[in-house]
């Protein structure tokens, strides 16, 4: 992966240790092994977020005001390359910041930006020409046409209409009729009986 995001080869593991004082202090170790880009695609990079937890590695990324400012994924990519990794790659799954590097791993090998190569191979192919990263006219949204997916609903803090589709709730309604030993519907009965 440092072939497409240089920063990344200096790449180090944070391990927590503690000093003879008996404080914990977080050592640095190297990598047994390079980051890959299939590490970035399945979480277990080592990246990791730093609103959660209270590994010194977790409070380093929620210290180091990673989000502060105006940046793009470069920018971005620059800046969590700095902290270290909270485990060997490859060694354990741990939701962060992996789908964000790997957007700026796409940018680099396809020297588009990420919307733009979104746009490019996925979006416009699929008729989503209006799709974009952030909602500029929320006023301009256009819904699906009414019944073709389902009770359609506005969120007005995200700025999207999505989609109710109550026969695709069997789980949810499965585990309700599990729960109470009773089924509303013959269906929820048969999807708790699964």
């Amino acid at each position: 992966m440092a072939v497409y995001i240089p920063p990344f080869a200096a790449a180090k593991v944070g391990v927590e240790k503690k000093a003879e004082n008996g404080e914990k202090v977080l050592e640095l170790e190297p990598l047994k092994r390079w980051l890959t880009i299939f590490d970035l695609m399945t979480q277990t990079s080592g990246i990791t977020y730093g609103f959660y937890g209270d590994s010194m590695v977790r409070k380093a990324y929620g210290n180091a005001k990673i989000y502060d400012g105006d940046f793009d994924n470069a920018e971005f990519a620059e800046r969590i390359a700095q902290l270290p990794l909270q485990e060997q790659p490859g060694t354990l799954w741990d939701y962060g910041q992996s789908t964000d590097i790997l957007g700026r791993v796409i940018e680099v090998a396809s020297g588009k930006s990420l919307l733009q190569y979104e746009k490019d191979n996925l979006l416009d192919p699929l008729g989503m020409t209006d799709t974009t990263f952030y909602v500029t006219d929320p006023g301009n949204a256009k819904p699906p046409p009414p019944g073709s997916l389902g009770e359609l609903k506005w969120d007005g803090a995200s700025g999207c209409y999505f989609v109710v589709d109550r026969t695709q709730d069997m789980f949810l309604r499965a585990a309700a009729a599990d729960a109470v030993g009773t089924a509303a519907h013959p269906e929820d009965r048969q999807a708790a009986d699964l």
